[in-house]
């Protein structure tokens, strides 16, 4: 009788153990596939401030996909002094 209880009870521990680390399992995978979603492919533009391919001497941000309207003018030149 007690062989018998003892199964059973041992089955109600490791069932659920067997669950859990089954979904830490799942888990570990999603977040290691995410990170490598985000990373940069080889011969991708990283994104970044670029020379503003429309010209003016400016500069242009690249989100990493295309070009954004955000803009920074021209710097400055400072004038020879005499």
């Amino acid at each position: 009788m007690f062989a018998g209880l003892m199964g059973w009870h041992l089955m109600m521990l490791v069932v659920p153990v067997l669950i859990l680390a089954a979904v830490a399992a799942v888990v570990v995978v999603v977040l290691v596939a995410s990170r490598r979603r985000g990373a940069v492919p080889a011969g991708a533009v990283v994104a970044g401030w670029y020379p503003d391919p429309a010209g003016g001497g400016g500069r242009r941000f690249w989100d990493g996909i295309r070009w954004t309207e955000h803009t920074d003018p021209p710097a400055a030149t400072a004038e020879p002094r005499p």
